[in-house]
């Protein structure tokens, strides 16, 4: 399988809490063909030291201050070179297998241009709860 090149995009300031989670998942999905792109804001906590301990797994950090997280997130998108982009925000993370989920299913129907997944709920302890409870009617899915 010829794996498409995937670019990820974390905004991130002050979020030393959950972003060593955050990018462990992204970088031990082991994808082949990733671009990794964390752009920080000024972040006061321990963020910096964070990145920095991981910075060798990181296509770019780019350490811009600016007004939000959308501008954090367009920055990265500006930058990236990927077929397939997306942002994972700081406090969130992937499910094992997502990377090579999503690269199938953009291989597979070649005429897919957006996805997105149902997001799980995990406790502070760790524990999953189940997704989120409201019927698929709730979303837009095109013409019937």
């Amino acid at each position: 399988m010829q794996y498409p090149k995937v670019s990820i995009v974390t905004p991130t300031l002050n979020s030393a809490k959950y972003l060593e989670e955050c990018m462990l998942s992204v970088i031990q999905q082991n994808y082949p063909n990733l671009e990794y792109i964390l752009v920080g804001r000024g972040s006061t906590d321990d963020t910096l030291s964070i990145i920095e301990n991981y910075k060798t797994s990181l296509f770019e950090v780019l350490m811009a201050p600016g007004s939000g997280a959308a501008e954090a997130i367009n920055k990265g998108f500006e930058i990236s070179s990927g077929e397939i982009m997306y942002w994972l925000n700081s406090d969130d993370k992937l499910h094992k297998g997502a990377l090579f989920a999503v690269a199938e299913v953009f291989q597979r129907f070649g005429d897919i241009e957006w996805i997105m997944g149902m997001p799980t709920w995990v406790a502070q302890t760790g524990t999953t709860y189940s997704e989120m409870s409201y019927g698929y009617s709730r979303f837009y899915q095109g013409p019937k």
